[in-house]
């Protein structure tokens, strides 16, 4: 049985790698292996934010992993800026900036050639730079495992030219911690809001 394995990170941009195990590929004949994986050819342009637009073929494995980096500087009200002194006439404390990096980890595979089940485990960091009334700055921080998305892809209808039509419907489960702490000028251990859980 031929098998899959696809690494894909996405640093800005994304970068596929596929390998197969098939004794009549050949590496230097670009041809031989076009033929050879026909049916797996949709692979190599695959991008991070389309895991979910396929299906695989009965048995067929594949593996992702994808990297995101976000930072958020400043605040609003609505569609207009606010500034630290203006959030401060309102509330205790204003955030200045947030970074979060998230890992997600995805698997996929082919329970028959229309129904494939697909699994997406996310692992976040995530930072918040604070500045008080008093003019006192801090900085709280959390990571951990995120939500659990699982979701199944069939294949309600596919042509000779491969034109499709897929249903895709899954569900997210609540494995995120909702209880995230960390130490603030309110005290140590504190609840930390739902940005950071």
């Amino acid at each position: 049985m031929r098998k899959q394995f696809i690494l894909i990170a996405m640093f800005g941009l994304c970068i596929a790698q596929q390998s197969y195990a098939s004794s009549n590929d050949s590496l230097g004949n670009d041809n031989q292996i076009r033929s050879n994986n026909k049916d797996h050819s949709h692979h190599a342009n695959h991008s991070p934010s389309k895991i979910g637009d396929h299906n695989h073929k009965q048995g067929e494995w594949m593996t992702s992993y994808r990297y995101s980096a976000m930072k958020m500087k400043g605040n609003r009200n609505g569609e207009s800026k606010v500034s630290v002194s203006d959030v401060l006439a309102d509330y205790m404390v204003a955030p200045t900036e947030m970074t979060m990096q998230m890992h997600m980890f995805g698997l996929m595979y082919g329970f028959s050639d229309k129904l494939t089940l697909m699994g997406m485990l996310p692992y976040k960091s995530v930072s918040m730079d604070h500045v008080t009334r008093m003019g006192m700055e801090f900085t709280t921080d959390s990571n951990g495992i995120g939500d659990v998305k699982l979701s199944g892809l069939y294949t309600l209808y596919n042509d000779d030219d491969d034109n499709k039509i897929i249903l895709n419907a899954g569900i997210s489960l609540p494995t995120g911690s909702i209880d995230e702490r960390d130490n603030t000028p309110a005290g140590a251990n504190q609840k930390l809001p739902y940005s950071m859980q």
